[in-house]
Formats: C-alpha cells, sequence, structure tokens
C-alpha cells in the first residue's frame, strides 16, 4: 500500500489507496478524558513513571527506535498493573520516521504488559486518538479495540508474521 501522502518538489496525495470508515453517531461524554505522554529516556526512573502512569485513563508511550523500552521489572510491572487497572497505553516510536514493530522481540515484553502498538502513529495522532476515544467510546474493549486499528489513516498496520 502507498503512503496517504508523498511530499518532495510536489505534493501526491492517496487518498483512494486508503479505506475510510464510517464511524457511528457517537453521544459524547461529560468526563474529560486523562491522557499523558510518557516519553522514555536514558535514566528514567520508578517514581517518575508512577507518577505519570498513577489514575491516568490513557497513555502515548513514547519509545525508543521500533518500540524499544527500558527492560527493567519494575517498568514492566509499572505498565503491566496501569493496563490491569484499565488504562489504554498507545506505544509510539520517538524517530521521526519510524514505526512501532510488534515483529522484534525486544519489544514482545510490552505487548505482554498489555501496550497496544501504534506501527507509525505521530505523537500527534495518538493523543488526538486516545482522547477522541476516551470521550466517545463508553466500553473498555471497544476502545481497546478501536485504537488498534487505523481509522482515518493515522497508522499503517503492519502483519504480525508470527501468527
Amino acid at each position: 500500500m502507498e503512503p496517504l501522502v508523498e511530499v518532495g518538489l510536489d505534493i501526491k496525495v492517496n487518498a483512494r489507496q486508503h479505506e475510510i470508515p464510517t464511524l457511528p453517531v457517537l453521544e459524547k461524554t461529560n468526563a474529560e478524558p486523562d491522557i499523558r505522554i510518557l516519553r522514555i529516556f536514558p535514566g528514567i526512573n520508578k517514581s517518575y513513571v508512577d507518577c505519570l502512569l498513577a489514575q491516568a485513563d490513557g497513555i502515548v508511550l513514547q519509545t525508543y527506535g521500533n518500540g524499544n523500552a527500558p527492560e527493567e521489572d519494575w517498568f514492566s510491572d509499572a505498565l503491566k498493573s496501569a493496563t490491569d487497572h484499565g488504562t489504554i497505553i498507545l506505544n509510539c516510536t520517538q524517530v521521526h520516521r519510524g514505526s512501532v514493530r510488534p515483529i522484534y522481540e525486544a519489544g514482545d515484553w510490552l505487548m505482554k504488559a498489555g501496550v497496544l502498538s501504534g506501527y507509525d502513529i505521530t505523537t500527534e495522532a495518538a493523543l488526538t486518538k486516545m482522547l477522541w476515544v476516551h470521550k466517545y467510546i463508553k466500553d473498555k474493549e471497544t476502545r481497546i479495540q478501536m485504537m488498534k486499528k487505523s481509522l482515518c489513516g493515522e497508522m499503517t498496520i503492519i502483519a504480525d508474521p508470527k501468527q
């Protein structure tokens, strides 16, 4: 599949290549969702992570490269605890032109902790999508399913060759 837009000397839009789903008419909730960004950096510590994860509705997790993060027990335990308590965590990359690839073993533990792959979604799109899903979708499982798929071309889903 071609990218949605190619920018060079000219701008080429490939919009017809992407299926635009029809979304149901939704009733907005009155609650303001608490969505946060957790950016991984060298030396990140447990108290910082615990503070950001505490009582968040959703987390946009910015990891290294293809979706890698510190493989420390306290970090995986914190993420697993948050997802077990209903926080939706979406993994996106910090690199400018990259993608979270759930095909590498280094990022497998994140999926086991309940973290969703954001593939090539930008941080801004991830934040917007997370806010929208929490504002308009009441059921947690439906929220997760909406976060896993591209709603309007915001991310390119890559098939997992392990399946």
